[in-house]
């Protein structure tokens, strides 16, 4: 559950966005200048969060006052296997080790809705996290770590657990929305896996936006 620390909306100074060329990231900026916000935007090209030196590189970009906006990870695309599972964890770890340095006011960690038990019909605030596999093991780390470093500095930790998210600019052709509107666009019509019983989870990309943004005009903390 959220808690928030601000009644009404109060624009932070700044959001510092980690991870630039991602379908989400790009969403949360666009609605960020809406809100008149500044938004600095830290890719690969500048803050490789894979690199040793990615800590100090990161700790010397950062002001105390700003948002962390933490949507950076190697997606399933990139691979399930160990090696991937260690680059995402090292990921975070050089936030938290940057946090520990500079500091931030809030830290909003974008997780996945993987990290629960998936024998689970319904998810609800109270299900527990079982990660299946090791792309699901990674995201459960990472927010432990992340946990850990906040809750011994004060800062407030939002942990948002999406699932899969679609929207018009989203590259990705995976099963579902996205895949269904390009098929009907392209060849028209739209294929289903076996006879049509099976069920995925998928949110509009704008919703998840909203709650983020309204998250950091909050100064929300919890998940």
């Amino acid at each position: 559950m959220l808690a928030h620390f601000f009644a009404a909306a109060t624009p932070p100074k700044r959001v510092a966005l980690l991870g630039a060329s991602g379908f989400l990231s790009g969403e949360i900026r666009k609605a960020l200048d809406k809100t008149k916000v500044p938004c600095l935007i830290l890719g690969s090209k500048e803050v490789d969060l894979t690199n040793p030196v990615a800590a100090d590189q990161l700790s010397g970009i950062l002001h105390a006052d700003d948002v962390l906006i933490f949507t950076s990870a190697m997606t399933p695309d990139k691979g399930r296997d160990s090696a991937t599972l260690m680059k995402n964890v090292r990921m975070a770890e050089n936030v938290c080790s940057s946090l520990r340095k500079a500091g931030c006011a809030q830290v909003i960690y974008i997780s996945s809705d993987a990290v629960y038990d998936n024998r689970s019909p319904l998810v609800s605030e109270a299900s527990s996290c079982e990660p299946g596999d090791l792309y699901a093991l990674a995201h459960t780390i990472r927010e432990k770590l992340l946990a850990e470093e906040c809750q011994k500095s004060g800062t407030p930790l939002v942990v948002l657990r999406p699932c899969a998210i679609y929207g018009a600019r989203d590259t990705h052709n995976s099963y579902g929305p996205n895949r269904f509107i390009r098929s009907a666009m392209k060849e028209g019509k739209i294929t289903l896996f076996g006879h049509g019983e099976e069920q995925r989870d998928h949110v509009y990309v704008a919703d998840v936006v909203e709650i983020i943004v309204r998250c950091a005009l909050r100064k929300s903390a919890g998940s």
